[in-house]
């Protein structure tokens, strides 16, 4: 009985960090040419300098992808202590995420920065809407963090919510945005379930739950973008002093 307990644990530890490490790689190649390789490169053409909103919201990503990465990593070497230490300090910059993504969407609204979507507001609708749902899901994580099940799976769905941006600039696949965004993004919601019924004979009811919470978000968005109080909310939003 140890060995298999052994044996599940050192699989969650790969199945966890090893779908942070594809989400960073997606959102490196995605934000590379504008944001990471940028000092070195110089801006991509037709790209203009980078506002304190625009660079702040980049910091506090960056922050975020790190953190994204090395927490399944300290928790697969065992080092609990660290992890949970940087628990706190991932909890203050996903509370400055949530204050700062509103104010560099409306940025890219008014300045033309919007990567390829239907209109600005379902662009709008896309990060607003994904906003929230990254906003439950990492609550969530967060309140339920003595609960080891729970939490990880949590934290992973909120890794959802990063993929659409980072897809939407990618050549190859912004031309089917958002549709691209969001399966590729899903994917970490089937391959959840997939591991869970692997591993377990039944998958945790944080994806059986919150995965179609997390796909209706998307499907709405679509709807809600092109809808008229939303495009009102839009043009009131880029009024803003921003």
């Amino acid at each position: 009985m140890a060995t298999v307990a052994w044996a599940r644990t050192r699989a969650d530890r790969l199945f966890y960090s090893g779908v942070a490490i594809v989400v960073a790689c997606f959102v490196l190649v995605g934000f590379g040419p504008s944001w990471f390789a940028r000092p070195m490169l110089g801006a991509p053409a037709g790209i203009g300098p980078l506002s304190w909103v625009l660079i702040l919201h980049g910091t506090l990503m960056t922050a975020w992808l790190a953190l994204t990465v090395g927490q399944p990593l300290l928790v697969a070497a065992n080092n609990r202590a660290l992890h949970r230490s940087l628990g706190m300090a991932g909890a203050t910059v996903a509370a400055l995420i949530l204050l700062v993504v509103p104010l560099a969407t409306i940025h890219s609204m008014r300045n033309g920065g919007v990567p390829a979507f239907p209109t600005i507001y379902v662009f709008f609708a896309v990060n607003i809407v994904g906003l929230i749902a990254f906003a439950a899901a990492v609550g969530l994580g967060i309140a339920r963090r003595r609960d080891a099940e729970a939490h990880k799976r949590l934290m992973t769905l909120s890794l959802v919510v990063l993929m659409p941006p980072a897809i939407g600039r990618w050549p190859v696949l912004y031309v089917l945005m958002p549709i691209s965004g969001f399966l590729l993004a899903d994917a970490i919601i089937l391959a959840g379930c997939l591991y869970d019924w692997q591993t377990r004979g039944r998958v945790h009811r944080v994806w059986k739950v919150g995965g179609p919470l997390m796909i209706a978000s998307q499907l709405i968005c679509g709807p809600l973008g092109f809808s008229a109080p939303w495009i009102a909310f839009g043009r009131w939003a880029m009024r803003l002093p921003v």
